[in-house]
């Protein structure tokens, strides 16, 4: 996970630098409208690691707006990921362990671990990068 991290920023500089609202090519609600998600950018890359072997994994930019006082029990956006909180405020639950979230903070997210989302009063959106490998 360590190596992949590297990776994993200059990727998301990229994607975030390229990704423009004229790319959003999907956009799903939940029954309740208590959640949103825009799928900038989703792909296929490969690399080759530092032995020369190729290595190819799934990339996804996607942008999830949160309606205010809304519990995400279990966020559904899978890889490690990226995630900045771009608006709003939000309380996260990661491997038991509670924190509030300022704006434009960034943290990571290791493949399988589960995080849940609490919103505040408000609407609050995260931009989150998500590689799986294949």
């Amino acid at each position: 996970m360590t190596r992949l991290l590297p990776c994993l920023a200059v990727v998301a500089a990229g994607l975030w630098a390229a990704a423009s609202p004229a790319q959003v090519r999907s956009q799903a609600s939940t029954a309740r409208d208590s959640l949103t998600v825009r799928d900038h950018f989703t792909g296929t890359l490969t690399y080759r690691t530092t032995a020369g072997a190729p290595r190819t994994v799934h990339v996804a930019l996607r942008q999830w707006v949160i309606n205010g006082k809304t519990t995400v029990a279990r966020f559904p956006q899978p890889g490690v990921l990226l995630v900045q909180l771009s608006a709003g405020d939000v309380t996260t639950v990661i491997a038991g362990k509670r924190q509030e979230r300022n704006q434009d903070e960034f943290w990571t997210l290791p493949a399988g671990v589960v995080m849940q989302v609490v919103s505040g009063n408000e609407q609050a959106v995260l931009e989150v990068l998500g590689i799986e490998e294949q």
